[in-house]
């Protein structure tokens, strides 16, 4: 919500974001302490919330190829701000990647996300995984080219 309200906060429209949001339930959420509003996803434009937040939908939308995925809608005049929040781990799978786990089921390895992001092409695109042990997704012995470091235009 912090990252959505910046982002309305220097003019970026709904039309310009993708929310998937858990917790859209919750009676209050006060990311904005003392400001008078009670809740502050009054007027926000949630477009993919609780259950359906998961691994297997987040896999979807970030896939170019899929017709209608966000991804598939995104120009090369665009940029691209991904920021994910939830539960990182430090248990490697037996392949040795980091893993992002949804709070409602399933996991996205960094293999995974990478070969999903270097597909999208747009003008920049910065990508914020805020989890316990993200920095386990910049693993530094991977082979050259299939590495963050190595899609143009990309802050992780």
């Amino acid at each position: 919500m912090q990252v959505y309200k910046v982002l309305k906060g220097h003019g970026y429209t709904d039309d310009n974001i993708y929310l998937m949001l858990y917790h859209t339930n919750d009676p209050t959420i006060d990311i904005d302490a003392f400001d008078g509003i009670p809740n502050d996803l009054t007027g926000v434009e949630v477009d993919v919330e609780n259950d359906d937040v998961n691994a297997t939908r987040f896999k979807q939308e970030l896939n170019v190829s899929i017709t209608g995925s966000f991804a598939s809608n995104i120009n090369i005049n665009d940029q691209l701000i991904i920021f994910m929040t939830d539960h990182g781990s430090n248990n490697f799978l037996g392949d040795g990647n980091a893993t992002f786990h949804f709070e409602t089921g399933g996991q996205i390895s960094e293999t995974e996300f990478y070969d999903l992001v270097k597909n999208i092409n747009c003008q920049r695109m910065m990508i914020n995984v805020d989890c316990c042990f993200s920095g386990n997704f910049l693993n530094e012995k991977k082979p050259i080219g299939s590495s963050w470091f190595d899609i143009n235009n990309c802050l992780f």
